[in-house]
């Protein structure tokens, strides 16, 4: 370390030598009367295009030697450099050669310095962060810039250069206008140097820094001078010195040299360079107080403009005046661009799109008034996705946001024209559906869940969610409170493992802790209920989502038995639990498609009896019997204990009949399913032998009811009861 740090100060000491030997060379150059013209073109070529070649070479290869952040840096110097070096280059030859006043203004020229002072400006504003993130906010800052430079001209153009310019042979008001953007230029370039001293707290700075803040703190110092040297030069009939002018430009430019060769050498070469830490000024400032500042400058240019009117000059200054005019329009138009971009932002959710929480009350607040004031109601619909930080904390993040964003489609799409989808939460959305009644949100919701279980799925399992409804006015009339009341309903969905509740204070009244408890157990018992069933139906392909589909029959059947709620519930856990014995059975005899041997067989009748085992420690003792005894038969020849008739408990009956449905009308492998017609004659036939004969008849009876609509949809909607029978 003590090594390079000594080779970096030899390097660093070597280049200041460098650089004194070409003042050496100037001041030696002044001992020799060669004439003003030789001595300026020596001047020219010794401190400045050296310079500029010398840095042009240093951007060059610092350019390419770093990366990220700090090679587009070194790239938009070497850009700006070699648009000055070939136009001082222009320069340097025409005075030698041509006419020692230079090539008259405007010049062709004059682009490529105008391009570097765009990419100078470009870059300050790049590093600094100057103007936010987006692209309009980097418009708006370029056009404060402009504006600014354009106030700039127009006051050195009347108050000094127009009168500098104005009788001299060569000059005019074209001149003296291009004059006057030399000194505003470098009062803008004062401005990024203070820019970059703020940004870089001057008291921790690194030695290039201060060489690249100084270099720009110069080339203002230069820019300050054009005027008056031109002046002279073109009111001149002889060559005029122009020692000082090219000699602080080209210590400027050597100050970049010096400032790659101090990045180069030193021992914190490792450290990237940063953007800028330029404190922004605040939205008073940018929104209130430089708008206003400038539109005080209008009446000067206007002024200035009138009375400049009857001078041949007077032109530049109106068109500055309405230049400056524009430039407010455009600016304010961005500014409203802004706004308005910034308004949607502060109600729309960044992942999904929707509304946020803010817009959400905002715009239920409105809706509530017109219904109380017209006479309709407003359904409000509040939904969450089931066991979501489990999945984002198993599958990530990043796949938890695609199913935020997959919910939020299917409500958009599935959405009435005046509705309105928002996500106030982080697995929780909102849609607000005026003129829509309890039994069209209901319907709605149905239809949502139907496509997300449709289409969404992790591992096989479905994305469910619990949904609650509330209505105004009959619940609520006011948005906290309709609020409130949807987010009861959406508990109790949850709680139940309803898939959408309506808001009902009867059921949302849970004051007693043991209640509340035991919902939280029942939802734990049901998330695992869910993950064994998913671990099932993935050991067979064929058989996807078989134990779902059997859950969904068995409710509608112990629906239509008349059963209660909670055993209705019952009969749904263990409908999808019922062959999670499966999974202790070998894949060679669980796939075998050749007839089984007696001990194959045994083990393929060993399921229910495993099932049971694997579910008794889950304290799921109410489903224990279905799950054991859903393949004995009626008639006393099923298994594992040969029961017959009554014996053999309601709960397995029911699972019985639903899982031989499910499975004749599923294909499966090269078996082909049976049509509706076909399986329920086949259910006939095993009535009394097979199935229980009330059962098999009860469900032959919903089947044929259904039959003509699609049945699971059907079934799933809240419409089944044992009425319709």
């Amino acid at each position: 370390m003590r090594r390079e740090h000594t080779q970096g100060w030899t390097v660093r000491a070597v280049a200041w030598v460098f650089f004194g030997g070409l003042v050496a060379i100037r001041l030696f150059v002044g001992l020799f009367d060669l004439g003003v013209q030789t001595e300026n073109l020596i001047v020219s070529v010794v401190l400045l295009l050296v310079p500029m070649a010398l840095a042009l070479a240093a951007c060059v290869v610092a350019a390419l030697r770093f990366e990220g952040l700090e090679r587009r840096f070194w790239r938009m110097l070497a850009i700006a450099t070699a648009c000055l070096l070939c136009s001082e280059s222009y320069w340097t030859w025409f005075v030698a050669r041509v006419d020692f006043h230079g090539p008259a203004l405007p010049a062709l020229f004059e682009v490529l310095q105008l391009t570097a002072v765009i990419v100078f400006f470009w870059l300050v504003a790049s590093m600094t962060r100057i103007g936010g993130t987006s692209s309009t906010a980097h418009v708006r800052f370029l056009l404060d810039v402009l504006a600014a430079l354009t106030i700039g001209v127009g006051a050195i153009y009347w108050l000094w250069t127009f009168a500098l310019f104005k009788g001299v042979v060569g000059g005019g008001w074209e001149v003296a206008l291009i004059a006057a953007s030399y000194p505003a230029v470098g009062s803008v370039f004062f401005g990024a140097t203070a820019a970059v001293a703020i940004g870089w707290r001057s008291v921790r700075w690194r030695s290039w820094e201060r060489l690249v803040a100084a270099s720009l703190a110069i080339f203002a110092v230069g820019l300050f001078t054009f005027p008056s040297w031109y002046a002279e030069l073109l009111g001149s009939i002889r060559p005029v010195s122009d020692g000082w002018f090219t000699s602080v430009l080209g210590f400027g430019y050597y100050l970049l040299v010096m400032a790659l060769v101090y990045r180069i050498t030193s021992v914190e070469e490792a450290k990237q360079v940063e953007h800028w830490s330029l404190p922004v000024p605040g939205p008073v400032w940018l929104g209130v107080v430089y708008p206003m500042a400038l539109v005080v400058c209008m009446p000067f240019l206007g002024w200035a403009a009138l009375e400049a009117g009857g001078q041949p000059g007077g032109l530049a200054i109106v068109v500055l005046a309405v230049f400056l005019a524009v430039i407010l329009v455009v600016r304010s138009w961005l500014g409203s661009i802004e706004r308005s971009s910034h308004r949607s932002m502060a109600v729309t959710d960044p992942v999904t799109g929707l509304f946020n929480y803010r817009y959400l009350h905002e715009r239920l607040a409105d809706e509530i008034a017109n219904a109380v004031a017209n006479s309709r109601p407003v359904a409000l619909v509040c939904a969450d996705i089931d066991d979501f930080q489990r999945l984002n904390a198993i599958h990530g993040h990043a796949f938890g946001d695609e199913v935020l964003i997959g919910v939020a489609r299917v409500l958009s799409e599935e959405c009435p024209e005046n509705a309105t989808a928002c996500r106030p939460g982080s697995d929780d959305f909102t849609v607000i559906l005026p003129s829509m009644d309890s039994e069209g949100a209901v319907a709605f919701v149905q239809r949502v869940q139907a496509r997300i279980k449709r289409d969404l799925g992790v591992d096989g399992l479905p994305v469910i969610l619990s949904v609650g409804v509330a209505i105004c006015p009959d619940h609520a009339t006011r948005a906290d409170e309709l609020i409130a009341s949807a987010v009861a309903s959406q508990q109790v969905a949850r709680s139940t493992d309803l898939p959408v509740t309506v808001f009902d204070p009867t059921r949302v009244e849970v004051n007693d802790p043991v209640e509340r408890l035991a919902r939280v157990q029942q939802r734990a018992q049901r998330t695992t209920v869910r993950a064994l069933a998913a671990a099932v139906d993935s050991r067979d392909p064929d058989s996807a989502h078989h134990s779902e589909n059997v859950a969904e029959l068995a409710t509608a059947l112990a629906q239509v038995l008349g059963l209660s709620e909670g055993h209705v519930e019952s009969i749904g856990i263990a409908a999808r639990l019922h062959d999670v014995g499966r999974i202790g059975i070998r894949d060679d005899v669980l796939y075998k498609s050749e007839p089984l041997t007696d001990e194959e067989r045994r083990q393929i009748e060993s399921h229910p009896v495993l099932g049971e085992r694997i579910l008794a420690p889950a304290h799921l003792d109410a489903i224990l019997p279905a799950v054991r005894h859903h393949h004995e038969r009626w008639d006393g020849e099923g298994y594992p204990d040969r029961l017959a008739g009554p014996q053999i408990p309601l709960d397995a009956r029911i699972l019985a009949v639903c899982d031989a449905f499910e499975r004749m009308t599923s294909s499966r492998g090269s078996r082909t399913a049976l049509s509706l017609t076909g399986a329920i004659a086949e259910l006939e036939r095993g009535s009394g032998s097979l199935f229980d004969p009330d059962v098999a008849s009860a469900f032959n009876r919903m089947v044929a009811r259904l039959h003509g609509q699609t049945m699971r949809e059907r079934i799933r909607s809240a419409g089944v009861s044992r009425s319709d029978f």
